[in-house]
């Protein structure tokens, strides 16, 4: 009795010296190299309102707008004053996001728990190139619309439509890029034929989610149009692509004729949901997370006028599709989805000339090996095969006696 207790303190004092050393693994890849870089966005946007914030109120402020984001976030960087004049600014905003990217682990283990795999894989996450760039390098609120994708997609599996429409709601509350994960939510409501009432649960949620803003004095109408306005910046009056969408190629060799043709971009997107939602079968288990791989991947890839971190659900999603179900091509898959999402961003921050133009033959790679999964999955094969009636009526010959 004595020698099985031992062993169960060992194997605990094992575990805590292994989650010490990730933990401290993890500390290093995001405070050591990039906690100290001051990004532009941060100094020309969010910095601005923190210091807006600080003038007018945590609450008050919100009386009218001073924004170009939706108030969710707005909201949290109201609560990140509380810490004023304790740490430096850059600080606050970048410990808020990396907030974001535990809310993705947790996410991300509800994901496990759906699908009944171990939660520890979810904190691979933390350690992901985009992840870590977008948190501890650029401080972006990104991990705040990601996080509630995953809770939705880990809904998905149990078949809770509610809280499908529920937390993409609120994606997309958060911000426009939540949009990439709405081809695979309207094919999960085909599909599974769900309610109306469910397809309105998610304009409940962004207007929800306003409402404590116009409440204050926001007017109704800058909320209901911000996302038009983000759009219609003047600084992205010339801008293509610098993500992994074929855009940025387009963009590269011919500048001039791509801004003239926006237009087909925006065809071959809305042609592109129309084949994803009518093709795909009724899907079940981690066959999902492929499917919604292919959805954040491909519509942005696609369309025009992608920026750097517009890939980064699509890389989580790989991820954690490779955790889900090992393989040589799933791992292959994964690491093309990170090349394909990290390296415009680690172009664009580093300042890498060009370094954004293989990504998309990397996103390309990921795609067609996803969709590779896909096809290979029980469903798909029971799709693709004769019904069972036509082969009731094959006459079988009688054996001679």
């Amino acid at each position: 009795m004595g020698e099985h207790q031992g062993s169960g303190s060992t194997s605990r004092l094992d575990r805590i010296k292994w989650w010490a050393a990730f933990a401290l693994a993890v500390f290093a890849v995001h405070s050591i190299p990039f906690f100290q870089y001051p990004p532009g966005d941060l100094a020309y946007y969010v910095q601005p309102w923190y210091r807006h914030i600080i003038a007018y109120g945590r609450v008050q402020v919100f009386a009218e707008p001073f924004s170009n984001y939706t108030p969710p976030y707005l909201y949290l960087l109201s609560l990140t004053t509380l810490l004023y004049g304790v740490m430096a600014l850059v600080y606050q905003i970048k410990l808020l996001a990396i907030a974001g990217a535990l809310w993705i682990v947790y996410a991300s283990c509800k994901l496990f728990d759906a699908l009944g795999a171990p939660r520890w894989g979810a904190f691979g996450i933390l350690i992901l190139p985009s992840i870590v760039f977008n948190t501890s390098l650029l401080g972006q609120a990104d991990t705040f619309w990601v996080a509630p994708c995953v809770l939705s997609l880990a809904a998905s599996i149990r078949e809770r439509w509610f809280w499908v429409a529920f937390w993409s709601g609120l994606a997309f509350a958060f911000k426009a890029q939540a949009v990439f994960f709405a081809p695979f939510v309207v094919y999960l409501f085909l599909r599974n034929r769900v309610p109306l009432r469910h397809w309105l649960v998610p304009i409940g949620v962004y207007v929800a989610a306003m409402l404590p803003a116009w409440l204050v004095g926001w007017p109704a109408w800058d909320l209901a149009a911000v996302y038009f306005q983000q759009v219609h910046e003047p600084l992205l009056a010339q801008f293509v692509s610098d993500s992994a969408s074929w855009w940025t190629l387009f963009g590269y060799t011919a500048k001039s004729l791509a801004l003239k043709s926006f237009w087909f971009g925006f065809l071959t997107a809305a042609i592109g949901v129309v084949a994803y939602c009518y093709y795909l079968p009724r899907l079940t288990g981690a066959a999902l997370v492929a499917a919604a791989v292919i959805a954040t991947a491909g519509l942005p890839f696609l369309l025009p006028g992608m920026h750097e971190r517009f890939f980064i659900l699509a890389d989580v999603l790989a991820f954690l599709y490779a955790y889900l179900r090992p393989s040589r091509n799933s791992i292959i898959a994964a690491v093309l989805m990170q090349l394909a999402s990290a390296l415009p961003v680690a172009a664009w921050a580093f300042r890498f000339q060009h370094g954004e133009v293989c990504a998309p033959f990397f996103a390309v790679g990921a795609l067609l090996i996803f969709w590779q999964e896909i096809a290979g999955s029980p469903e798909m094969k029971r799709n693709s095969s004769p019904p069972a009636k036509e082969y009731a009526q094959i006459p079988i010959p009688e054996q001679a006696p």
